[in-house]
């Protein structure tokens, strides 16, 4: 069932609150007032939908979208960044839903959220969360394991089990998905080649962790279980399937637990497929993830430990990495020889090794790694302290200084995981302190945080891990020990300072406010300039009413007030928002007297307030004020106040849309049934309050409709069904939504009729997709509303509707669509309509001689010479004896159409022309502009030229003036079609579109933008200005993804934006932008994005569409390069990225000139169109580029994320090689023979003996 159209916000809003609140739990104590704030804004919002009668509320997550309650939201919403991040705690926890009972409080939201919080920690869940929840005592919540997937769009989900698609298997069990791998599903048909990555990761993790499974689990052990998917890969894949199965299983692996990889490694079956993956899989690996495999290898499997398991140091040997593994592999036999030496005396053998830092300090770091892993069975604080004690004792502080600098900078590279386990230890005597001190020195920022907070939790026991031997009291020194040092220090003093500077800057505040105050009141308007006394002098008005001070609180607002007629800009925005802020003081107080004297200075401020806050305080008083004075039933008061917020959403404009928003939730707020219950009983009995009544709830929105859509749904009575009715038109386009939502539950006939009836004053195009099913509703009074509804809101899709809807409608339903169709001046209905009449010939009956007339009416309103011959077999008819395949009446209807249409004379059946006229004036209504542009050519068509050439003239101008350019220029090209000697007219009408536009640029832009303006004439820039699309971002919205194909150019009108580049799952900041800005690349070359960028403050920017731009390039033709001179100064992206080494160009490139084949192809691998030569430029193992020649540099994009085939010659059989790849980018090559390079990246990495072949 769909929500409740004025509460769709809060199932949109309640899984924001709760992401939001699960951040600040994070980041302050539990005492802190934010967390406690954070926490009610969560449970407010479940209280208010408990209240709409929802017995549970389910947040699930699949296929990285948001449900509630079984539906995804919005897609836009799907975009927010609170979104993603929910998305990733359920994947990082496991979580598919979480369900929300009524008994939900406060308190249990607290506990659930450090839950949550405690287990989304670096160190993970101590349990599964549903176990947690069981042992907070937490019964008013329920984890939901079992995953709800989406079928396809519009489908209601499905629940595990149910289905199994080919390839998705988010929504079965481990064990499940190891068995559909291994066939024992009773399937033979699924393998290993439907899985992506991901599974595979999920199966191999699975696999590995079988050593402690259940005989139930259906999983047999590791070996085993890895010998038959082996033996299954090799007998029923061919080479190509295998290679890319291999391939995904490689990534897979690296991308595993090192504990848990080496496990699965040392239990790989003895076959060429197992050294194969394993040599993938290790080539994938860093120098610090393989020594740690390593490491767990050695654990797993000591050396000359018999197996029938592949033979890893073998496999190892041949390996890209061989050479590094060998190493790796020596010095941790050396390190576990130091370990075993435990307090007896380095061997003489190893003490000159020992003086060498480039031997000791690697041996050192893979000694404390294997005594920190906890796999060692030597593993112990002694052993950590001997190790250390011998660096000192053996080595000279020379020697070993150097030795601490070395392993301390490579200790401080490793995961926030095994460092912490390496920084809770004793670091005793003198070389240990040193050794200490460099790795805590060499960490990153962001490294020291997460891992002082993480000790921090486990000192609290908020998380619970293993750590050897170590007890709560050596955790808790382990933490002071990071904080005592020189960077603990220096954050601990930094907050300190900062609290004194605040408390300090607080009393001068205070002090400035009082001095402000008296200045004020002396009458010193530019006190109103300072932001800080704006919003401090509500504070300062509050003293001075609880001190009794009424004619200096007085004094004060008419200052303010004054304040506002003022021309100096400064100080009446400064005005406008002490006011705004003040009257929230005054609301608070109760000083709704004062308010009402305010109002209309309030009302007049609110246009001039640059601050959001003080308009939402302001929006938020008259809302306060209004449903004070309902309550009061003083509604004469109560219309002055709701007004201004009504007039916000009507009239808004760029500039106030936040503030339209806020005005529409107030008026949610306040359309709650305390307030529209008295007000629709005074305009039931008629008494005084009638017409104030019927006025507010008129102007109540959405929530006004809901309450009275409810009231008609449990109405018996006809003529309350009607005032009912008659009340929601009222109320006009914010009813819509509320009407939609009501159309899709079950009502009696006539409800839906009188609801899709009102859609013909308030709807529009927006609800033809709503309103379309209903012309198939099983009473035909429903039908003929709708296709009467239609017809006059339909828009652009009535034509194709009525056309598909026309043969299959009941014989009662044809004649009203055939109307409806003769009303769309569009040839394109005038063959269907002809072919009908033809077919409907026969015995004369009512109902199709019904049919036939109407035909002739619509033929004659389209004025087509292509009805000219179906009409002339009607009329030929009467003069064939015996024929009677249509009636006199309609011989006649056909004999007028064919006079209408060769004469040009309108004809309108008399009998119907009351209801025509409705029709037109109702399509006139929602089209004035298509009226009088029609009106004007008929008058040209008929001689009336000059008259015509006037009129269009002026339609022109008035366009302009209501800054319709668009249209203006179009209409403005019309002249000629009238006279196209019209000169005088044509010039000067277009030097009024042009100074139009210059006057409709507001200052603030000009100044933003004054250095572009430097680079571009007014009339360049004006152009660009009138097809910029204005769009906002709260703080952290993401504007653009990495790998978007967005060919947008952004201009930064306001806020800052962070650029940052995302690289194996980790986002890197790269720059930040700033207003006068512009931003994307891929704008001026065919490309993906290369960065994402997100919005670090509430921003505002202006977007040009790359379609629309091109529209000017004729008409301005060095509009591009000044363009791009400009982005290239001020946009240092990608020089940066380049600088960072984040470009996309991980492979190194060889060049390579040579004649290829190129054949788009679609996802199924079939052709598409014809095939194309082209020469290859450069390849590497990632991917290659090519050469093409292009017409015009716009056609370039329609190459880009296409997936294409590449024929290559070659000199071994068969002769040639076909790769496929992905267009990323199309870019300029030689732009004056109109070259352009096509950038091409592989599916999968090619292997080094194919990039051989090709390279010869």
């Amino acid at each position: 069932m769909s929500n409740p159209g004025s509460h769709i916000d809060l199932f949109t809003e309640l899984p924001v609150r709760l992401y939001s609140a699960l951040r600040t739990i994070r980041i302050y104590p539990p005492a802190n007032p934010q967390v406690t704030k954070s926490t009610e804004y969560v449970t407010n919002a479940l209280k208010e939908i408990f209240q709409l009668g929802k017995k549970d509320i389910t947040i699930g997550s699949s296929e990285q979208k948001i449900l509630i309650n079984g539906k995804p939201l919005p897609e836009k919403d799907q975009q927010r960044a609170q979104i993603h991040g929910l998305v990733e705690l359920f994947e990082t926890l496991q979580i598919r839903t979480l369900t929300f009972r009524p008994t939900f409080s406060t308190s249990d939201c607290g506990k659930l959220l450090e839950i949550l919080a405690t287990a989304s920690g670096q160190f993970g869940p101590e349990a599964p969360v549903p176990e947690l929840l069981r042992k907070a005592g937490l019964t008013s919540i329920n984890v939901d394991e079992t995953q709800y997937v989406a079928i396809h769009q519009g489908e209601r989900v499905a629940p595990e089990g149910r289905i199994l698609p080919k390839g998705s298997f988010l929504q079965v069990s481990d064990a499940e998905l190891v068995q559909y791998v291994l066939a024992e599903s009773g399937d033979d048909s699924h393998y290993v080649t439907d899985l992506s990555t991901e599974d595979l990761q999920r199966l191999f993790t699975t696999i590995s962790s079988t050593a402690d499974a259940s005989e139930d689990s259906g999983i047999s052990d590791s070996s085993k279980t890895l010998k038959k998917l082996i033996q299954r890969l090799d007998e029923k894949t061919g080479p190509d399937e295998k290679k890319v199965v291999l391939d995904r299983s490689a990534a897979a692996l690296a991308g595993m637990n090192s504990d848990l990889l080496a496990r699965l490694l040392t239990a790989l079956p003895q076959a060429d497929t197992s050294s194969t993956l394993l040599k993938k899989t290790v080539k994938q690996l860093d120098k610090n993830r393989l020594e740690k495999l390593l490491i767990g290898i050695a654990n797993t499997m000591p050396a000359g430990t018999a197996t029938d398991s592949i033979s890893f140091a073998e496999a190892l040997s041949s390996s890209d990495k061989a050479d590094e593994a060998g190493k790796i592999t020596t010095r941790i036999q050396e390190a576990q020889e130091l370990i075993g030496l435990a307090e007896h005396p380095t061997p003489s053998r190893l003490l000159p090794s020992l003086q060498q830092p480039d031997w000791s300090a690697p041996v050192l770091v893979t000694a404390l790694r294997q005594l920190v892993g906890g796999q060692q069975k030597n593993s112990s604080p002694e052993n950590f302290t001997n190790l250390l004690g011998r660096y000192e004792k053996d080595l000279s502080p020379t020697v070993y200084n150097q030795v601490a600098s070395k392993a301390g900078t490579r200790i401080a590279t490793l995961d926030d995981e095994e460092l912490g386990r390496i920084l809770v230890q004793r670091f005793k005597g003198i070389f240990g302190r040193q050794l200490y001190g460099t790795v805590v020195a060499q960490m990153s920022d962001e490294k020291f945080e997460n891992i002082a907070q993480e000790l921090n939790l486990l000192a609290q026991k908020k998380i619970d891990i293993p750590l050897g031997t170590l007890n709560d009291e050596e955790v808790q020194a382990a933490y002071q020990r990071l904080m005592q040092t020189v960077r603990g220090e220096k954050l601990r003093a930094a907050l300190a300072l900062h609290q004194q500077q605040r408390e300090h800057e607080q009393q001068q505040g205070r002090e400035q406010v009082r001095e402000k105050i008296k200045q004020l009141l002396g009458g010193d308007l530019t006190v109103l300039i300072d932001d800080h006394f704006i919003q401090n002098l509500p504070s300062g008005i509050t003293q001075l009413l609880e001190r009794g001070k009424q004619e200096a609180v007085d004094h004060l607002l008419t200052r303010m007030v004054s304040g506002l007629r003022t021309e100096n800009i400064a100080i009446r925005r400064g005005c406008a928002e002490s006011l705004g802020r003040t009257a929230a003081t005054l609301a608070e107080a109760g000083q709704w007297q004062r308010l009402d004297k305010l109002l209309p200075a309030l009302t007049m401020a609110l246009p001039h307030m640059e601050d959001l806050q003080a308009g939402f305080h302001t929006l938020n008083v008259f809302e306060r004020l209004t449903r004070h004075h309902i309550e009061q039933r003083e509604y004469n008061r109560a219309v002055s106040a709701l007004d201004p917020i009504f007039d916000l959403t009507v009239y808004s404009d760029d500039r106030t849309v936040n503030l339209a928003q806020h005005a529409r939730n107030c008026l949610d707020r306040l359309a709650d049934s305390i307030l529209l219950d008295p007000l629709l009983e005074n305009i039931q009995t008629d008494n005084q309050d009638h017409d104030n009544s019927r006025y507010l709830i008129s102007r109540m929105g959405s929530g006004a409709a809901n309450f009275l859509l409810t009231r008609l749904g449990k109405s018996e009575i006809r003529e309350e069904r009607e005032l009912l009715l008659n009340l929601i038109e009222e109320i006009g386009k914010p009813a819509r939504n509320a009407l939609l939502l009501l159309l899709e539950q079950d009502a009696p006939w006539y409800i839906t009729r009188n609801i899709i009836r009102l859609f013909r004053t308030i709807g529009d195009p927006d609800c033809f997709t709503t309103l379309a099913p209903y012309i198939h509703h099983e009473d035909i009074r429903v039908s003929r509303e709708l296709v009467q509804t239609i017809g006059i809101i339909g828009g652009g899709a009535r034509k194709q509707f009525f056309l598909q809807e026309l043969p299959r409608a009941s014989v009662e339903l044809q004649p009203l669509i055939v109307r409806q169709l003769g009303k769309i001046h569009d040839e394109g209905v005038v063959l269907p309509l002809s072919d009908l009449l033809i077919k409907s010939a026969g015995s004369p009956h009512p109902q199709t001689e019904q049919l036939q007339t109407e035909i002739c009416i619509a033929l004659a309103r389209l004025r087509s010479k292509k009805a000219v011959p179906a009409l002339r077999k009607v009329t030929e008819t009467k003069d064939v004896p015996g024929l009677d395949d249509y009636s006199p009446a309609v011989i006649t209807a056909a004999e007028s159409a064919l006079h209408a249409i060769e004469s040009e004379t309108t004809v309108l059946d008399e009998s119907n022309k009351p209801a025509n006229a409705l029709q037109a004036q109702r399509l006139r209504k929602h089209d004035p502009l298509a009226e009088k542009e029609a009106a004007i050519l008929r008058k040209a068509a008929r001689g009336h030229k000059e008259e015509a050439k006037q009129e269009l003239y002026d339609l022109v101008i008035s366009c302009a003036r209501d800054k319709d350019f668009s249209n203006a220029e179009r209409l403005r090209e019309r002249i000629y079609e009238i006279d196209p000697m019209a000169l005088t007219e044509i010039i000067r009408s277009g030097e009024f579109i042009e100074k139009e536009k210059t006057g409709a640029i507001s200052p603030n832009q000009l100044e933003t933008w004054a250095e572009l303006l430097e680079k571009l004439d007014a009339s360049e820039f004006s152009a660009i200005y009138h097809e910029l699309e204005e769009r906002t971002f709260a703080s952290e919205d993401i504007i653009v993804r990495q790998g978007d194909q967005n060919d947008e150019l952004f201009f930064i009108n306001q806020g800052s934006i962070k650029v940052s580049y995302n690289k194996d799952g980790r986002d890197i900041f790269v720059s930040t932008l700033l207003r006068g800005q512009i931003a994307g690349e891929n704008f001026f070359d065919a490309s993906f994005w290369t960065v994402t960028l997100t919005a670090l403050t509430p921003v505002n920017v202006s977007v040009l569409k790359s379609e629309s731009f091109h529209r000017w390039q004729e008409a301005y033709p060095g509009l591009e390069n000044k363009l791009w001179s400009f982005y290239s100064k001020c946009n240092t992206t990608c020089a940066l990225l380049k600088k960072k080494r984040l470009d996309r160009r991980q492979y190194e490139r060889t060049h390579l000139s040579r004649k290829i084949q190129i054949q788009l192809i679609d996802h199924n691998g079939k052709p598409i169109g014809r095939g194309f030569r082209g020469e290859l430029a450069d390849i590497s193992l990632g991917g290659l580029s090519y050469l093409i020649r292009i017409s015009k540099k716009e056609n370039t994009r329609l190459l880009l994320g296409r997936t294409m085939r590449i024929t290559i010659p070659i000199a071994d059989d068969p002769g040639h090689l076909l790769l496929e790849g992905l267009a990323i980018g199309v870019q300029p090559f030689q732009l004056l023979e109109s070259d352009f390079s096509v950038h091409l990246k592989f599916p999968e990495v090619i292997d080094q003996d194919i990039l051989q072949k090709i390279l010869g």
